[in-house]
């Protein structure tokens, strides 16, 4: 089940000031005006450890894979994608069952060592392999 249409109408083409966005599937975010996600964009959530980003990020993960995206999660954090999984399993929004389909979580801990160049080369290779359309990086200041 996913949040009502998983879109909401905007004007990709920029003839209009409302650019077309992605429903989040929290309801907070959704709600606001131009709530949602600006698609082609790139996001950024900041915040305190623990402020709950991870938390977000994987809600939202979640919900557009129930609106028929596919997402790809990647840790740079030296904590195990199974750790995380573990963590999200408490959260309403967990649903293992898309895991693996639709969310894909991997961790670019043994690649980041190599630099930048061969990172990007597996993250690109991750994206086709997965055919995904949403891409979310997790603990980007390991990404230096």
């Amino acid at each position: 089940e996913g949040c009502e249409n998983g879109e909401q109408v905007g004007d990709d083409e920029g003839d209009s000031p409302f650019r077309a966005v992605s429903l989040t599937c929290v309801p907070s975010l959704d709600n606001i005006p131009g709530g949602g996600i600006p698609k082609g964009a790139l996001t950024l959530m900041m915040g305190a450890p623990g402020s709950g980003k991870t938390s977000l990020a994987s809600q939202i993960a979640f919900g557009a894979a129930h609106n028929g995206q596919r997402i790809l999660v990647l840790t740079a954090l030296s904590e195990s994608t199974n750790k995380l999984i573990e963590h999200l399993r408490n959260f309403a929004f967990f649903d293992s069952e898309v895991i693996g389909l639709d969310v894909h979580f991997f961790s670019l801990q043994s690649v980041l060592s190599q630099g930048l160049v061969p990172t990007r080369g597996e993250i690109l290779l991750m994206v086709r392999q997965t055919r995904a359309n949403m891409l979310m990086l997790d603990g980007f200041r390991g990404i230096r």
